[in-house]
């Protein structure tokens, strides 16, 4: 234990050791630099759900992308509409909209919409087209 020192200097007793102005500065600088490291993690925590949902999004999208790819030009119709689609704690709304530009030749639209207000929704347009039919030759 450290033992504290008096001193005496013309006749009165001087005390090292901190007062109690200079405890309460300590105090609030030391608060100051915690508030401040506080909005830190909370502006990092934001940052890595929006990161997070936005991956999500464009991992729904590539999903919706895919499956409209595989399937027959005929059967696009069968994809059409909207539907609320969830995944853990993501949740968004899928839409599709197929659009014929002209003789065999569509539009499909797909939209991913998500219901938290980190991220923007996205959308995509695949131009799909019939395939001729094969010839001999």
């Amino acid at each position: 234990m450290k033992r504290r020192r008096d001193t005496v200097q013309r006749g009165t007793i001087v005390r090292s050791g901190s007062s109690l102005v200079e405890v309460l500065v300590a105090i609030i600088i030391l608060g100051v630099a915690t508030s401040g490291l506080a909005a830190m993690a909370l502006q990092a925590g934001r940052t890595s759900a929006a990161s997070e949902s936005s991956a999500l999004r464009d991992a729904a999208l590539h999903t919706a992308i895919d499956r409209v790819a595989v399937q027959p030009y005929d059967g696009l119709n069968e994809l059409a509409g909207c539907s609320e689609r969830g995944e853990g704690h993501f949740a968004y709304l899928l839409c599709v909209r197929v659009e014929e530009e002209e003789t065999n030749l569509s539009a499909v639209t797909v939209l991913v919409d998500p219901e938290s207000e980190l991220v923007p929704s996205v959308s995509t347009v695949l131009l799909r087209s019939r395939t001729p039919p094969p010839t001999p030759f």
